[in-house]
């Protein structure tokens, strides 16, 4: 708060009462009415006491009775009987809070009664009416604090205050357990007709004349849209109040650690901006918001003009942004004409606010390329939305990014409690961990609040589509009821929700017109029904009108009812659209309402299957969403299901290793136990198992027998035993069990299936996570040393063969050294001598665990023996070594960078980046290539990187890394050069310059952005470590794999 503002705030003494006021004129301030009240009663006199540059001047006031009409009013003016020079008076503005803002006051509780305080508050609600007269208490605004002051009583007739304007009036406080919990005040603009009686101007939002008719109709279609927003509460008829959105705050993806923490701050940095959120997580209602405040709310300083344009109408409704401009306009001002857009383009008239990017069907780097090249005209902004995980950093360096950050779960309990009247706490229990990680999402959390209202807070969804379609059942019936409208509908709700998932069938990736949507009401119902439907159907606000054309209010519902339509074809059908969509990422949210819909067993295993085999990275999200059926299951349990059970979990297990991992499936359990061992027949994979419904948990182990052995069944049961427990002491010794979540040993598996989220109904789930686990411990132990490529290989040979011990395994080398290296020895000498020195018995004296153990040196002595298999010569594989020996330092002890030339250096640096691409690549293409569209280093490669270094004496020095994509593995030689020192500062600019490189570069290569760094920085040392190679190339595998299938 700024100190001009607190100057303007005296301490008010009035008798035995202290409370606090505002200077709003050269003559009057206000204050709260009740800290009057011995003027009223006995006529003590009224002081204020102003603080100006450290000096206390008290200053006499009156306060200015109100007329007659004016009774029963919480606020009072207070005439000063001489001006307080040097004290500017605090601006009144109206204002109306949409969303919960943080806003701030100053005032003279009894711990600072002397010097005054600031006060941080929050506005959780607002009752918005006309004026005082008709609230329905004395105050309409809700306010909670972050300090630990007590008793706010002196803090009565402060100012609310928003950018440095007040808003509001503080009247009470609420006392909870003996203190201040939350805060009350009642709005400025409530108090127009008494400010405007004693010559005071309350500010209000004006709108430039000329485009009030299309400001005027926008705001009507906003009260529309926002109908079925978190900006309502749901029950309309309570207390005439309006619940406010939750809180936006926003964090800068470009600018690590800056969060706004509202959209009015979003607006203020007035920069062109692309705002991201998963879907439902508000970008449709902010830009609603912010169109709404730039019509109503005065804090926004520049008069724009809201112009709304649908991402998704580009190059069908408009090929340029002034003619987007332009059609907007003219449904409201017909005679508007380009030569007009234009020049207040130019000016600056307009808020251009571009909803969904990702819902563009058809040239979108055309849309990309007009709003870049409009952005860079003065006094221009821009904001984009556009979902998270379909934006490919195509603004990068022209536009900041905002990502919205998900609700707390704070901010969930409070909602929680306000709307349901339940604990927040015992809710947030009840919900089953898919359902938890929607509700962080503004609309999803909205959504089932609606729902819980209609159970009683007592039935939850199960999943995303079932939250879906809960919701749009409460819309189509249950609102009407609650928002008193009792007309009987003529089209039942089933027949809607055909209608409407026909018209999402129609018009998906396509521009909605009102002859699809008169065909799609009429595949079900006469032609004479089509008004009817529509106007039912606008009242549930599924769908609204927009400038004539029907669309859904939020793009998830049209996805919702297209999922709908595809859940009810035939199993050929559904194959089908399976087989041609499941590739295209545009209807991945499709996919996953498909799984939460399909809620019969043989229809989601068609489903299941195709994308098992077909698509891991969709299948793992699709299973996450899918309908499951524990609560049908509850009833059933028996041998008979726990066979089908272990059955799937088989068939999924093998169906995935076949599909993805096939030839690396030997590091897999089963096969892997029977590593060492010869076999002489054919083998099946059997699954021997057992479930506990108590629990409810499995215990499960695969193994291998003779398929000739037709008495083994693939699955057998076995009698539940109890899983696994760890054990610790009481304070009284007893021992005391711990139950354990998940366990697995080799090819022994556990999982407490309450305790992981996956219920009973879950053995496809099952199978994927014993996958993943071990193809974590695969990249882990790095495993698949025996098919890793020769860049790989020579270097696991070299660490481990350096590591042995010279006073057995030794050969003198041309330089009088005994220590063994591929650098100085052949392979078959080193062959020739481990086995003279019995290698096998060396190995058997380790340990299997430690710096050195047996399993290393086995690897070691394996991989030797494929290299010489190969006819490889090692030294073409080997990173270069260091080429300054110790005699050359002419001293006793060095440091390692010390023995390398800056020229040895750089080829080493470049010669690890080249190997570790060339590696990675090898073993993606090779073992696992059905995931290589979906693994981030692979799909955004090849790449080239760019490399530079400097070298220090205390610590050696540090590399530095960026990237670039290029079209083939023949430019991908890295390029590098040595740089005198260290860059100390991070110049933005040019950070944004080159990630703008990149993603242009990878968009012109059809190639989209992942997950993956876009520069680093690392100690010079790091290179000269002979097994860092491996670490790097094992490492991102493991990340890119989990980023298909989950960690």
């Amino acid at each position: 708060m700024k100190d001009e503002i607190k100057q303007a705030i005296p301490k008010l003494v009035c008798g035995e009462e202290t409370a606090t006021a505002f200077l709003i004129s050269d003559d009057i301030a206000i204050t709260a009415t009740h800290a009057l009240i011995d003027f009223f009663e006995e006529k003590k006199p009224v002081r204020l006491f102003f603080n100006v540059n450290n000096q206390l001047k008290e200053i006499d006031v009156e306060p200015i009775i109100p007329k007659e009409e004016c009774i029963n009013q919480q606020i009072i003016a207070l005439r000063l009987m001489k001006v307080v020079e040097g004290v500017k008076p605090i601006k009144c503005i109206e204002f109306k809070f949409n969303t919960s803002l943080k806003c701030e006051t100053y005032g003279y509780p009894p711990v600072r009664r002397d010097g005054g305080t600031f006060i941080d508050l929050q506005v959780k609600n607002e009752e918005y009416a006309d004026n005082y007269r008709i609230l329905n208490s004395d105050w309409n605004i809700d306010l909670s604090k972050d300090d630990d002051i007590k008793d706010y009583r002196g803090v009565s007739g402060a100012p609310l205050i928003i950018n440095s304007t007040a808003v509001a009036v503080l009247l009470k406080q609420v006392e909870e357990d003996g203190e201040t919990s939350r805060l009350s005040a009642v709005s400025l603009y409530l108090y127009k007709e008494y400010f405007s009686s004693i010559g005071i101007e309350i500010i209000e939002k004006r709108n430039e004349p000329y485009y009030e008719p299309y400001l005027a109709m926008l705001q009507r279609q906003l009260d529309q849209h926002l109908e079925n927003t978190i900006l309502r509460k749901l029950n309309r008829q309570s207390n005439n109040a309006i619940g406010l959105g939750f809180t936006y705050k926003f964090t800068n993806d470009n600018k690590q650690g800056e969060n706004l923490e509202s959209y009015i701050e979003l607006l203020k940095k007035d920069e062109p901006a692309v705002i991201l959120s998963e879907p439902g997580g508000g970008k449709t209602y902010l830009l609603s918001m912010l169109a709404k405040d730039m019509i109503e709310n005065p804090l926004i300083e520049k008069n724009r003009v809201p112009i709304i344009l649908k991402a998704r109408k580009w190059t069908r409704s408009f090929s340029n942004i002034v003619e987007g401009i332009l059609k907007e306009l003219r449904y409201a001002i017909p005679n508007i004409d380009e030569k007009q857009v234009e020049q207040d383009l130019i000016t600056g008239r307009f808020l251009i606010l571009v909803d969904g990017l990702d819902e563009v069907t058809s040239s979108s780097d055309l849309l990309v390329d007009e709003l870049i090249k409009v952005s860079k005209i003065k006094n221009v902004n821009i904001l984009v939305t556009c979902r998270k995980e379909n934006y490919y950093k195509q603004f990068y360096s022209h536009f900041s990014e905002y990502t919205i950050d998900k609700l707390d779960d704070e901010m969930i309990k409070e909602y929680i409690e306000k709307e349901l009247k339940l604990p927040g706490w015992q809710i947030l229990q009840s919900v089953d961990g898919n359902l938890r990680s929607l509700i962080q999402n503004p609309l999803f959390l909205f959504m089932t609040v609606s729902v819980l209202k209609i159970t009683g807070g007592t039935t939850f969804p199960k999943n995303k589509a079932q939250l879906y379609a809960s919701y749009i059942r409460y819309l189509i019936e249950e609102r009407n009821y609650q928002k008193g409208l009792v007309i009987p509908f003529q089209i039942d709700v089933s027949t809607k929700e055909l209608i409407l998932s026909e018209y999402a069938k129609r018009t998906f990736r396509d521009f909605p017109t009102s002859l699809e949507f008169s065909e799609s009401v009429c595949t079900f119902l006469q032609r004479d029904k089509v008004e009817i439907v529509k106007r039912e159907l606008l009242d549930t606000g599924l769908i609204i009108e927009d400038n004539g054309d029907l669309t859904f209010f939020h793009p998830s519902f049209h996805e919702y009812f297209f999922a709908l339509n595809k859940s009810q074809v035939s199993d050929d059908e559904l194959i089908r659209f399976t087989e041609k969509y499941s590739s295209d990422d545009r209807y991945y949210e499709v996919f996953k309402y498909l799984a939460g819909l399909l809620n019969r067993d043989n229809r989601q295993k068609i489903f299941f299957d195709y994308l098992e085999k077909n698509n891991l990275f969709l299948y793992r999200r699709c299973l996450e969403a899918r309908f499951d059926f524990n609560n049908q299951l509850k009833g059933t349990w028996s041998n008979e299901y726990i066979l089908n059970y272990l059955e799937q979990v088989r068939n999924s297990y093998l169906e995935i290793i076949e599909s993805h991992f096939k030839s690396i499936k030997r590091y897999f359990y089963p096969w892997y136990a029977m590593k060492n061992k010869e076999v002489q027949v054919p083998l099946k994979v059997i699954i021997e198992g057992s479930m506990d419904f108590k629990t409810p948990a499995i215990d499960f182990k695969f193994l291998l027998t003779p398929k000739s052995n037709k008495e083994v069944p693939e699955v057998i049961l076995k009698e539940y035993a109890g899983g696994p427990r760890m054990y610790t002491k009481d304070r009284q010794g007893n021992d005391v069990s711990i139950p354990i979540k998940t366990f697995n040993k080799g090819n022994h598996w556990f999982l407490n299936l309450q305790a992981t989220d996956m219920g009973i109904d879950s053995a496809r789930e099952v199978a994927l996570y014993s996958i993943k686990k071990q193809l974590a411990d695969i990249m882990d132990k790095k495993t698949l040393f025996d098919i890793e490529p020769p860049e790989m290989a020579v270097m696991q040979i070299e660490t481990n063969i350096r590591k042995l011990p010279i006073e057995r395994f030794s050969l003198l080398s041309d330089d009088n050294t005994r220590r063994l290296s591929l650098y100085k020895h052949s392979i078959d000498d080193l062959i020739s001598l481990f086995m003279k020195k019995d290698i096998i018995g060396y190995v058997n004296t380790l340990n299997n665990y430690g710096y050195f153990n047996a399993e290393d040196v086995a690897k070691m002595v394996l991989a030797l023996f494929r290299i010489k298999e190969l006819k490889i010569n090692p030294k073409e594989y080997l990173l270069p070594k260091s080429d300054i020996g110790w005699e050359q330092l002419k001293k006793n002890t060095a440091k390692t960078w010390e023995l390398w030339s800056d020229q040895q250096l750089s080829k080493r640096i470049t010669c690890f980046y080249e190997n570790y691409q060339n590696s990675y690549r090898y073993l993606v293409e090779n073992y696992i290539s059905s995931l290589k569209e979906f693994l981030p280093f692979y799909a955004m490669g090849p790449i080239r990187f760019n490399i530079s270094f400097y070298r220090e004496e205390n610590f050696g020095g540090g590399v530095e890394i960026t990237w670039e994509p290029v079209s083939d593995i023949s430019k991908s030689k890295p390029s590098i050069v040595q740089i005198p020192h260290r860059n100390e500062q991070y110049d933005p600019t040019k950070g944004k310059e080159d990630y703008k490189k990149i993603n242009d570069a990878l968009s012109k290569l059809g190639r989209r952005s992942l997950p993956f760094f876009s520069s680093s920085n690392s100690a010079l040392s790091r290179y000269m470590d002979d097994d860092e190679l491996r670490k790097m190339v094992y490492e991102q595998l493991k990340k890119d794999i989990s980023y298909v299938i989950g960690d």
